[in-house]
């Protein structure tokens, strides 16, 4: 492994050593400020076992903001010069925040780092008490080293590049603050509280703007990012491997940029590094907060802060769901305006919807058809509808699909189950940017009539057998003909109230709706006399899930479930059934997350039938 170093002129290197201590006079150092206390609980507990965050997002509340403010004098490139005869081995102090006592006054640990790879591009230091074949070997540095600097994951955007260089392609050009050109990458056993036994998030890793810094006596005064070794890259029973921390690399790697240019506000920032992650082809976060319809429409408590779209709440365990969101609203902005495009929203001169707005408009989309759309893309994910306007084409969202349904009506438009009550008009609450799923099942000739603001638009989502397809509404009535096992009203707020995104407010709309209803008990309803299989609901659930078949006769019914393998894992149904529609529950207790096949066969005098569906089920 070559380690980049150009023979080195002495009198050149004498004249910049000589600068290097006349500015470290020269410049004033701050004491450091007690910053505000941090808004959440070191280690970060109620979170999904080994779910991570971010360090960045922490930053304002452990130093002022006056701490940047750096006198006007150039220079500062020649801090790091007397470095430029580094070698593999060695060593040097860096500071690193300590998180877990910093929840009243910012805590810094001073420790020792050995250089372990060198490239012109990239430095990787590790903290000399994690070096190690059981903790940070070398092959785990070399790993490392090459998905920075040379290959990213299969799905990458592009895979013949590393992490450095497909961020410099898509999200701008990183501070060259210590004037080396090279992106330092600290492994380092950050110290969060992370305890194995009692599980809980993680700091996965962190840039501190500080570092960008000449006068804070606790800046490393160098362009680094930091990745947490433990329990990021290793822990007990689990053998170290470099590739857990990739997605990492990339998510801090876009925030090191964004510094650059600094415009977007925290939601926005994250919602960037964690595209970061996915479009260099790593793993994307589990999307919970689409089982939650408050998540969906936006109604979440939020107890300081951003409302609605750019809600943050970094004080709570809630934040692993604004992760979610913000990472696939993003992915979402990829798939309608291209990888280029959505990576110079980093590079926005100003944040909110503006920053949004110059992708979308490239692309010839409208923030508010851009966010209707998102809502439905979320509940469809459907390649076939629209040339894939409303699909995720990344292989790492390609089973999403909403099941948090903020209203669901029986066949006879009762309401089963959701936060409207019944009556002759349901109310909506949803705030900006968010979407609101009405659900009527086996709906005939469904009428719906609605009432909003201009800033109120609506779309239905029309599900028959395996056929879908999405219609828009406008205001008032709109009739959607022909019989359908389910059509999903969405609602989606698309801008803000009195013109202030951070508190933007909520809009309500109402509805009311009415169906072509015949008795089945009558036997006047043909779908009745159908054997069909409805479906499953919720799909993706976890932990039950309700699958609804209908047979037009009395029958010997089984109804099984089966794994990916061919494995039956559940007989839900086997004996004797009357005619009409029959409801069973799968509840997965004990099952491993993916997909699963659920087979009906129907045994009638006219013949056999079968008929069968897949189903995601979420951990």
């Amino acid at each position: 492994m070559g380690t980049g170093n150009q023979p080195v002129n002495r009198l050149d290197m004498l004249v910049k050593t000589v600068l290097l201590l006349f500015l470290s006079a020269a410049l004033p150092h701050a004491p450091a400020v007690p910053p505000d206390t941090l808004p959440v609980t070191i280690p970060l507990p109620n979170m999904p076992h080994g779910s991570t965050v971010c360090g960045t997002m922490f930053m304002p509340f452990l130093f002022d903001p006056g701490d940047l403010v750096d006198d006007p004098a150039k220079g500062h490139q020649l801090l790091y010069l007397t470095e430029t005869n580094l070698a593999v081995g060695d060593r040097r102090n860096f500071y690193v925040v300590n998180f877990e006592k910093s929840n009243q006054t910012t805590e810094f640990d001073n420790i020792e780092f050995e250089l372990r790879a060198l490239s012109g591009k990239s430095e990787v230091w590790v903290e000399v008490s994690e070096l190690g074949d059981d903790k940070i070997s070398d092959s785990v540095v070399a790993d490392i080293l090459q998905e920075l600097d040379e290959q990213s994951a299969e799905d990458s955007w592009n895979p013949d590049m590393g992490i450095i260089d497909i961020g410099r392609q898509l999200f701008g050009d990183p501070p060259d603050f210590d004037g080396t050109g090279r992106l330092k990458t600290l492994l380092v056993n950050i110290q969060d509280g992370w305890d194995p036994e009692e599980g809980g998030g993680y700091i996965g890793g962190y840039f501190s703007p500080l570092d960008q810094s000449r006068r804070h006596p606790n800046s490393n005064k160098a362009d680094i990012i930091y990745i947490n070794t433990y329990p990021g890259i290793y822990w007990e029973n689990r053998d170290p491997d470099a590739s857990r921390i990739f997605g990492t690399l990339a998510h801090e790697y876009q925030h090191l940029i964004h510094y650059s240019y600094g415009n977007l506000n925290l939601f926005q920032n994250e919602g960037q590094s964690e595209f970061a992650e996915v479009i260099s082809g790593y793993n994307a976060r589990p999307m919970r907060w689409l089982q939650r319809p408050e998540e969906i429409d936006g109604t979440a408590a939020v107890s300081s802060g951003p409302e609605g779209l750019y809600r943050w709440r970094s004080g709570s365990s809630d934040v692993h769901l604004d992760y979610q969101r913000a990472q696939l609203l993003h992915s979402y902005m990829y798939e309608r305006t291209g990888a280029e495009r959505t990576g110079s929203i980093t590079r926005a001169s100003s944040g909110g919807k503006s920053a949004y707005q110059g992708a979308l408009d490239a692309a010839g989309i409208s923030w508010e058809e851009f966010l209707l759309d998102f809502q439905i893309a979320n509940r469809l994910n459907d390649p076939d509808i629209d040339n894939g306007r409303f699909a995720y084409s990344l292989p790492q969202f390609a089973n999403v699909r909403a099941s948090g349904i903020n209203a669901r009506y029986d066949l006879t438009g009762n309401l089963v189950s959701g936060l409207v009550q019944g009556g002759s008009a349901s109310s909506a609450e949803v705030m900006y940017g968010g979407g609101y799923y009405s659900l009527f099942e086996d709906a005939v000739n469904l009428t719906l009539d609605l009432s909003g603001d201009e800033h109120t638009a609506w779309a239905a989502i029309l599900v028959q057998l395996t056929e879908r397809d999405v219609v828009f509404l406008p205001e008032g009535f709109s009739k959607l003909d022909g019989t359908y096992d389910e059509i999903v009203l969405v609602g989606a707020n698309t801008r803000e109230q009195g013109g202030s995104e951070e508190s933007p407010g909520s809009r309500q709309y109402t509805y009311t709706f009415e169906y072509e209803v015949v008795d089945i008990s009558s036997g006047h309803d043909d779908r009745a006399h159908d054997f069909r299989l409805h479906g499953a609901y919720p799909n993706p659930f976890n932990p039950a899930t309700q699958i609804r078949y209908s047979v037009p006769a009395a029958a010997h019914v089984t109804l099984s479930v089966y794994n990916v393998l061919g494995q039956r894992v559940a007989t839900l149904v086997n004996g004797e059934k009357g005619p009409g529609t029959h409801d069973v529950t799968f509840r997965a207790t004990g099952l491993s997350g993916g997909v699963y096949l659920y087979r009906l066969q129907a045994d009638l005098e006219a013949g056999s039938h079968t008929a069968s569906g897949k189903m995601l089920l979420v951990k």
